[in-house]
Protein backbone atom coordinates (compact mmCIF):
# COMPACT_ATOMS: atom_id res chain seq x y z
CA UNK A 1 0.00 0.00 0.00
CA UNK A 2 0.92 3.63 -0.82
CA UNK A 3 -0.64 6.57 -1.30
CA UNK A 4 -0.36 9.94 -3.18
CA UNK A 5 -2.14 13.43 -3.73
CA UNK A 6 -3.56 12.73 -7.29
CA UNK A 7 -5.56 9.54 -8.44
CA UNK A 8 -3.39 8.45 -11.30
CA UNK A 9 -3.22 5.04 -13.12
CA UNK A 10 -0.40 2.88 -10.89
CA UNK A 11 1.04 -0.36 -10.20
CA UNK A 12 4.03 -1.99 -8.78
CA UNK A 13 7.34 -2.98 -10.63
CA UNK A 14 9.63 -5.58 -9.55
CA UNK A 15 12.04 -8.31 -9.80
CA UNK A 16 14.86 -10.23 -8.30
CA UNK A 17 17.92 -7.96 -9.44
CA UNK A 18 17.47 -3.79 -8.69
CA UNK A 19 18.77 -2.68 -12.27
CA UNK A 20 16.49 -5.15 -14.27
CA UNK A 21 12.83 -4.60 -11.98
CA UNK A 22 11.09 -6.42 -15.32
CA UNK A 23 7.75 -7.72 -13.60
CA UNK A 24 4.53 -5.62 -13.51
CA UNK A 25 1.71 -6.17 -11.35
CA UNK A 26 -2.00 -5.34 -12.34
CA UNK A 27 -3.27 -1.69 -12.19
CA UNK A 28 -3.73 -0.81 -8.52
CA UNK A 29 -6.63 -0.47 -6.25
CA UNK A 30 -7.88 2.95 -4.79
CA UNK A 31 -9.58 4.33 -1.66
CA UNK A 32 -9.35 7.17 0.88
CA UNK A 33 -11.95 8.71 3.51
CA UNK A 34 -13.33 11.78 4.24
CA UNK A 35 -14.37 13.78 7.76
CA UNK A 36 -17.73 12.73 6.72
CA UNK A 37 -16.91 8.67 7.21
CA UNK A 38 -15.54 9.35 11.20
CA UNK A 39 -18.48 8.92 13.85
CA UNK A 40 -17.20 11.62 16.02
CA UNK A 41 -15.61 14.54 17.09
CA UNK A 42 -12.69 15.78 16.80
CA UNK A 43 -12.02 13.52 13.81
CA UNK A 44 -14.64 15.26 11.40
CA UNK A 45 -13.61 18.42 12.90
CA UNK A 46 -12.42 20.72 9.08
CA UNK A 47 -9.93 22.14 12.19
CA UNK A 48 -8.57 18.52 12.68
CA UNK A 49 -9.41 16.53 9.78
CA UNK A 50 -6.57 16.37 6.74
CA UNK A 51 -7.48 14.13 3.80
CA UNK A 52 -5.23 11.21 3.76
CA UNK A 53 -4.96 11.34 0.00
CA UNK A 54 -5.15 8.51 -2.74
CA UNK A 55 -4.47 5.07 -0.91
CA UNK A 56 -3.25 2.19 -3.36
CA UNK A 57 -3.56 -0.89 -2.87
CA UNK A 58 -1.67 -3.80 -5.25
CA UNK A 59 0.02 -7.63 -4.89
CA UNK A 60 2.81 -8.92 -6.34
CA UNK A 61 2.39 -12.73 -7.79
CA UNK A 62 5.44 -13.91 -6.70
CA UNK A 63 4.70 -18.03 -6.67
CA UNK A 64 3.19 -17.21 -10.18
CA UNK A 65 6.65 -16.12 -11.61
CA UNK A 66 7.82 -19.30 -9.99
CA UNK A 67 10.20 -17.43 -7.71
CA UNK A 68 11.72 -18.97 -4.95
CA UNK A 69 11.83 -18.54 -1.13
CA UNK A 70 14.31 -17.06 -0.18
CA UNK A 71 14.98 -14.45 -2.75
CA UNK A 72 15.68 -10.66 -2.44
CA UNK A 73 12.83 -8.68 -4.37
CA UNK A 74 13.41 -5.33 -5.57
CA UNK A 75 10.32 -3.25 -6.02
CA UNK A 76 9.20 0.77 -6.81
CA UNK A 77 5.56 1.83 -6.92
CA UNK A 78 4.14 4.56 -8.61
CA UNK A 79 3.48 5.13 -12.04
CA UNK A 80 5.46 5.39 -15.93
CA UNK A 81 5.98 9.22 -14.93
CA UNK A 82 6.75 9.14 -11.13
CA UNK A 83 8.25 6.56 -8.84
CA UNK A 84 9.54 5.67 -5.60
CA UNK A 85 12.69 4.82 -4.34
CA UNK A 86 13.47 1.04 -4.87
CA UNK A 87 12.65 -0.97 -1.61
CA UNK A 88 13.85 -4.61 -1.29
CA UNK A 89 12.43 -7.06 0.83
CA UNK A 90 13.20 -10.94 1.58
CA UNK A 91 10.64 -12.99 -0.02
CA UNK A 92 10.02 -15.95 2.96
CA UNK A 93 12.46 -16.87 6.17
CA UNK A 94 15.96 -14.83 6.47
CA UNK A 95 17.58 -18.24 7.57
CA UNK A 96 17.52 -21.36 6.43
CA UNK A 97 18.84 -23.60 9.19
CA UNK A 98 14.83 -23.44 10.53
CA UNK A 99 14.92 -20.18 12.83
CA UNK A 100 12.24 -17.92 12.75
CA UNK A 101 12.54 -14.56 14.30
CA UNK A 102 9.78 -11.75 14.83
CA UNK A 103 9.88 -8.69 16.93
CA UNK A 104 6.47 -7.47 18.62
CA UNK A 105 5.29 -4.23 20.48
CA UNK A 106 2.97 -2.37 21.29
CA UNK A 107 1.44 1.58 22.14
CA UNK A 108 3.93 3.56 19.60
CA UNK A 109 2.53 6.92 18.70
CA UNK A 110 4.39 9.35 16.86
CA UNK A 111 5.74 12.48 17.42
CA UNK A 112 6.72 11.57 21.31
CA UNK A 113 10.20 11.27 23.01
CA UNK A 114 10.23 7.30 23.09
CA UNK A 115 9.12 6.60 19.67
CA UNK A 116 11.72 7.41 17.81
CA UNK A 117 14.11 5.47 20.25
CA UNK A 118 12.28 2.33 19.47
CA UNK A 119 11.86 2.54 15.31
CA UNK A 120 15.70 3.21 15.55
CA UNK A 121 15.98 -0.20 17.85
CA UNK A 122 13.53 -1.83 15.75
CA UNK A 123 15.91 -1.11 12.26
CA UNK A 124 19.15 -1.96 14.40
CA UNK A 125 17.68 -6.05 14.98
CA UNK A 126 15.79 -6.06 11.76
CA UNK A 127 17.92 -7.97 9.55
CA UNK A 128 17.22 -11.44 10.68
CA UNK A 129 13.64 -10.40 11.31
CA UNK A 130 10.84 -12.06 9.23
CA UNK A 131 7.94 -10.68 10.35
CA UNK A 132 6.72 -7.43 13.01
CA UNK A 133 3.75 -7.51 15.09
CA UNK A 134 2.18 -4.39 16.33
CA UNK A 135 -0.45 -5.33 19.10
CA UNK A 136 -2.62 -2.29 18.92
CA UNK A 137 -2.35 1.50 19.51
CA UNK A 138 -0.77 2.65 16.66
CA UNK A 139 -0.67 6.41 15.94
CA UNK A 140 -2.61 7.60 18.83
CA UNK A 141 -3.88 9.95 16.07
CA UNK A 142 -6.89 10.16 18.12
CA UNK A 143 -8.73 12.48 15.70
CA UNK A 144 -5.72 14.22 14.80
CA UNK A 145 -5.37 13.42 10.82
CA UNK A 146 -1.87 14.57 10.64
CA UNK A 147 -0.28 12.10 13.43
CA UNK A 148 -1.19 9.36 11.09
CA UNK A 149 0.42 10.88 8.27
CA UNK A 150 3.50 11.62 10.86
CA UNK A 151 3.45 7.83 11.97
CA UNK A 152 3.29 6.12 8.77
CA UNK A 153 6.48 8.59 7.44
CA UNK A 154 8.18 7.14 10.73
CA UNK A 155 7.53 3.69 10.05
CA UNK A 156 8.33 3.64 6.22
CA UNK A 157 11.78 2.46 7.02
CA UNK A 158 11.17 -0.64 8.89
CA UNK A 159 7.35 -1.62 6.63
CA UNK A 160 8.70 -1.34 3.24
CA UNK A 161 11.90 -4.12 4.47
CA UNK A 162 9.19 -6.67 6.37
CA UNK A 163 6.31 -8.00 6.84
CA UNK A 164 3.93 -5.60 9.28
CA UNK A 165 1.18 -7.10 10.87
CA UNK A 166 -1.38 -5.14 12.95
CA UNK A 167 -4.42 -5.81 15.12
CA UNK A 168 -6.89 -2.97 16.67
CA UNK A 169 -6.70 -1.20 19.90
CA UNK A 170 -8.98 1.18 21.71
CA UNK A 171 -7.23 4.32 20.14
CA UNK A 172 -7.74 2.74 16.75
CA UNK A 173 -11.70 2.01 17.17
CA UNK A 174 -13.45 3.06 20.80
CA UNK A 175 -16.17 5.49 20.68
CA UNK A 176 -19.17 5.45 22.65
CA UNK A 177 -21.68 4.39 19.91
CA UNK A 178 -20.12 1.27 18.94
CA UNK A 179 -22.37 -1.76 19.33
CA UNK A 180 -20.20 -4.19 21.41
CA UNK A 181 -20.13 -2.60 24.56
CA UNK A 182 -20.55 -4.75 27.60
CA UNK A 183 -21.63 -3.07 30.54
CA UNK A 184 -18.21 -3.94 32.62
CA UNK A 185 -16.04 -3.06 29.51
CA UNK A 186 -14.05 0.66 29.78
CA UNK A 187 -15.55 1.84 26.35
CA UNK A 188 -14.78 5.57 26.07
CA UNK A 189 -13.82 7.95 23.37
CA UNK A 190 -10.42 6.68 23.18
CA UNK A 191 -10.47 6.63 19.24
CA UNK A 192 -11.17 10.75 19.20
CA UNK A 193 -14.38 9.44 16.84
CA UNK A 194 -12.31 7.64 14.21
CA UNK A 195 -14.05 4.52 15.12
CA UNK A 196 -11.52 2.74 13.28
CA UNK A 197 -11.94 4.13 9.71
CA UNK A 198 -8.21 5.24 9.02
CA UNK A 199 -7.03 2.07 10.64
CA UNK A 200 -9.42 0.26 8.59
CA UNK A 201 -7.82 2.03 5.06
CA UNK A 202 -4.75 2.78 5.74
CA UNK A 203 -3.90 -1.41 6.28
CA UNK A 204 -4.58 -4.47 4.74
CA UNK A 205 -4.41 -7.66 6.55
CA UNK A 206 -4.51 -11.19 5.50
CA UNK A 207 -8.27 -12.12 7.10
CA UNK A 208 -11.85 -13.14 6.33
CA UNK A 209 -14.24 -10.59 5.96
CA UNK A 210 -15.58 -9.69 9.17
CA UNK A 211 -19.52 -10.33 9.08
CA UNK A 212 -21.34 -9.67 12.42
CA UNK A 213 -24.29 -7.60 11.52
CA UNK A 214 -24.45 -4.16 12.83
CA UNK A 215 -21.36 -4.20 14.15
CA UNK A 216 -18.12 -1.32 13.02
CA UNK A 217 -16.06 -2.19 10.08
CA UNK A 218 -18.66 -5.14 9.13
CA UNK A 219 -16.21 -6.66 5.83
CA UNK A 220 -13.01 -5.40 7.05
CA UNK A 221 -9.99 -8.24 6.71
CA UNK A 222 -8.03 -6.33 9.39
CA UNK A 223 -10.41 -7.91 12.27
CA UNK A 224 -8.53 -10.79 12.84
CA UNK A 225 -5.88 -12.92 10.64
CA UNK A 226 -3.12 -15.70 11.15
CA UNK A 227 -0.26 -16.54 9.18
CA UNK A 228 2.46 -19.42 9.21
CA UNK A 229 6.10 -17.73 9.02
CA UNK A 230 8.54 -20.48 8.75
CA UNK A 231 8.25 -22.38 12.02
CA UNK A 232 5.53 -20.05 13.58
CA UNK A 233 1.83 -19.81 13.85
CA UNK A 234 1.06 -16.34 14.58
CA UNK A 235 -2.86 -15.60 15.32
CA UNK A 236 -3.90 -11.77 16.25
CA UNK A 237 -7.63 -10.94 17.25
CA UNK A 238 -9.77 -7.64 18.02
CA UNK A 239 -9.84 -7.09 21.53
CA UNK A 240 -12.88 -4.29 20.87
CA UNK A 241 -14.95 -6.74 19.17
CA UNK A 242 -16.96 -9.42 20.65
CA UNK A 243 -14.55 -12.75 21.75
CA UNK A 244 -16.57 -14.27 24.19
CA UNK A 245 -17.88 -17.79 23.30
CA UNK A 246 -20.45 -18.29 20.44
CA UNK A 247 -19.30 -14.70 18.47
CA UNK A 248 -17.92 -14.72 15.24
CA UNK A 249 -14.39 -14.09 16.24
CA UNK A 250 -14.51 -16.72 19.05
CA UNK A 251 -15.90 -19.26 16.25
CA UNK A 252 -13.03 -18.09 14.02
CA UNK A 253 -9.82 -18.61 16.94
CA UNK A 254 -11.23 -21.78 18.11
CA UNK A 255 -10.84 -23.10 14.46
CA UNK A 256 -7.52 -21.69 13.24
CA UNK A 257 -6.28 -23.23 16.47
CA UNK A 258 -7.35 -26.45 16.37
CA UNK A 259 -6.19 -26.87 12.55
CA UNK A 260 -2.74 -26.15 13.05
CA UNK A 261 -0.25 -28.38 11.91
CA UNK A 262 2.32 -28.77 14.81
CA UNK A 263 4.64 -30.44 12.74
CA UNK A 264 4.48 -27.29 10.22
CA UNK A 265 4.44 -24.91 12.98
CA UNK A 266 5.28 -26.26 16.14
CA UNK A 267 5.26 -22.88 17.61
CA UNK A 268 1.58 -20.93 18.14
CA UNK A 269 1.60 -17.46 19.01
CA UNK A 270 -1.52 -15.43 20.18
CA UNK A 271 -1.98 -11.50 20.19
CA UNK A 272 -4.71 -8.86 20.70
CA UNK A 273 -4.43 -5.34 22.46
CA UNK A 274 -6.04 -5.83 25.81
CA UNK A 275 -4.27 -7.93 28.38
CA UNK A 276 -5.93 -10.32 30.55
CA UNK A 277 -3.12 -11.20 32.46
CA UNK A 278 -0.90 -8.44 33.98
CA UNK A 279 0.26 -6.69 37.31
CA UNK A 280 -0.66 -3.15 37.34
CA UNK A 281 -3.78 -1.53 39.23
CA UNK A 282 -5.54 -2.11 35.55
CA UNK A 283 -5.38 -5.67 36.92
CA UNK A 284 -9.26 -5.71 38.64
CA UNK A 285 -10.83 -4.28 35.77
CA UNK A 286 -13.66 -6.38 35.13
CA UNK A 287 -13.25 -6.92 31.20
CA UNK A 288 -9.76 -8.42 32.44
CA UNK A 289 -11.99 -11.12 34.26
CA UNK A 290 -14.29 -11.77 31.17
CA UNK A 291 -11.57 -11.71 28.52
CA UNK A 292 -9.40 -14.48 30.62
CA UNK A 293 -12.71 -16.71 31.18
CA UNK A 294 -13.34 -16.92 27.69
CA UNK A 295 -10.11 -17.01 25.93
CA UNK A 296 -7.73 -18.81 28.70
CA UNK A 297 -9.47 -21.99 28.09
CA UNK A 298 -8.60 -22.13 24.14
CA UNK A 299 -5.00 -21.43 25.02
CA UNK A 300 -4.90 -24.05 27.06
CA UNK A 301 -6.37 -26.58 24.99
CA UNK A 302 -4.42 -25.53 21.65
CA UNK A 303 -1.36 -25.25 23.27
CA UNK A 304 -0.63 -21.58 22.51
CA UNK A 305 3.30 -20.98 23.66
CA UNK A 306 3.38 -17.34 23.66
CA UNK A 307 0.38 -14.57 24.63
CA UNK A 308 1.40 -11.27 23.47
CA UNK A 309 -0.70 -8.20 24.78
CA UNK A 310 -0.01 -4.19 24.68
CA UNK A 311 -2.54 -1.49 26.32
CA UNK A 312 -0.55 -1.25 29.32
CA UNK A 313 2.28 1.03 28.72
CA UNK A 314 4.97 -0.76 30.92
CA UNK A 315 6.50 -4.31 30.22
CA UNK A 316 5.51 -7.67 31.85
CA UNK A 317 6.71 -10.84 31.71
CA UNK A 318 4.83 -14.24 33.55
CA UNK A 319 5.95 -17.89 34.09
CA UNK A 320 3.86 -20.30 32.12
CA UNK A 321 0.74 -20.10 33.67
CA UNK A 322 -3.06 -21.05 34.25
CA UNK A 323 -5.01 -19.25 36.16
CA UNK A 324 -2.82 -17.07 37.97
CA UNK A 325 0.03 -20.28 38.80
CA UNK A 326 2.71 -21.18 37.45
CA UNK A 327 1.80 -23.90 35.37
CA UNK A 328 3.69 -25.67 32.07
CA UNK A 329 0.00 -26.00 30.49
CA UNK A 330 -0.50 -22.65 29.83
CA UNK A 331 1.68 -20.24 27.84
CA UNK A 332 4.05 -17.56 28.77
CA UNK A 333 2.16 -13.64 28.94
CA UNK A 334 4.40 -11.00 27.55
CA UNK A 335 2.63 -7.44 27.35
CA UNK A 336 4.34 -5.62 25.23
CA UNK A 337 2.83 -2.23 25.23
CA UNK A 338 6.37 -0.17 25.72
CA UNK A 339 7.37 1.36 22.18
CA UNK A 340 6.75 4.63 23.04
CA UNK A 341 3.50 6.05 25.12
CA UNK A 342 4.34 7.48 28.01
CA UNK A 343 0.94 7.16 30.31
CA UNK A 344 1.75 4.73 32.85
CA UNK A 345 -0.30 3.37 35.65
CA UNK A 346 0.85 1.72 39.18
CA UNK A 347 2.39 -1.66 39.22
CA UNK A 348 0.69 -3.81 42.30
CA UNK A 349 3.53 -5.96 44.37
CA UNK A 350 5.08 -8.75 42.54
CA UNK A 351 3.46 -12.01 42.48
CA UNK A 352 5.20 -15.01 41.95
CA UNK A 353 3.89 -15.69 38.49
CA UNK A 354 5.52 -12.19 37.49
CA UNK A 355 9.18 -12.94 36.49
CA UNK A 356 9.62 -9.25 35.45
CA UNK A 357 7.86 -6.27 35.60
CA UNK A 358 9.38 -2.85 34.41
CA UNK A 359 8.12 1.07 33.37
CA UNK A 360 11.18 1.49 31.31
CA UNK A 361 10.52 1.25 27.32
CA UNK A 362 11.91 -0.97 24.43
CA UNK A 363 11.38 -3.49 22.28
CA UNK A 364 11.30 -7.23 22.17
CA UNK A 365 12.46 -9.67 19.99
CA UNK A 366 11.59 -13.64 19.31
CA UNK A 367 13.75 -15.90 17.77
CA UNK A 368 12.56 -19.57 17.49
CA UNK A 369 15.85 -21.53 17.74
CA UNK A 370 13.75 -24.83 16.33
CA UNK A 371 11.43 -26.79 17.52
CA UNK A 372 11.82 -26.61 20.87
CA UNK A 373 13.28 -23.44 21.93
CA UNK A 374 12.37 -19.89 21.68
CA UNK A 375 15.21 -17.07 22.87
CA UNK A 376 13.16 -13.67 23.73
CA UNK A 377 15.10 -10.53 24.52
CA UNK A 378 13.67 -7.21 25.09
CA UNK A 379 16.19 -4.26 24.07
CA UNK A 380 15.64 -1.05 26.17
CA UNK A 381 15.50 2.57 24.28
CA UNK A 382 16.99 4.35 26.74
CA UNK A 383 20.86 2.67 25.49
CA UNK A 384 19.72 -0.40 23.63
CA UNK A 385 20.93 -2.51 26.11
CA UNK A 386 18.78 -5.68 27.24
CA UNK A 387 16.21 -5.60 29.67
CA UNK A 388 14.77 -8.82 29.98
CA UNK A 389 16.47 -12.19 28.46
CA UNK A 390 14.42 -15.54 28.47
CA UNK A 391 13.79 -18.93 27.16
CA UNK A 392 10.49 -20.74 26.26
CA UNK A 393 10.68 -24.33 25.98
CA UNK A 394 8.30 -26.64 24.41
Amino acid sequence: MWITTTNTTSNVIYGTDPTNLNLTTATATTTTYQASDMCGSPANNATTFQSPGIIYTNEMNLVAHKIPLSTEIYYQVGNNKARSPIYTFHYGPKETNGTTTFIAYGDMGTQGKNDPNSTQHILGHISDVDFILHVGDISYARGVASKWTAWFDEIEPIATKVPYHVCLGNHEYDYPKQIYKPWDWSYGKDSGGECGIPYNTRFKMPGPSFQTNKALLKGSTNIYHSRNVGTIHFVLISSEHDSSKGSEQYVWLENDLQNVDRKITPWVVFGQHRPYYGNTVARFLPENKQMRKQLEPLMMQYKVDLVLFGHIHQYQRTCRMVEYKCDARGPVYNVVGTAGATHQVPFLPKPKWMAVQSDLFGISKFKAMNASHMKVVWYLDLNGTIGDEYWITR
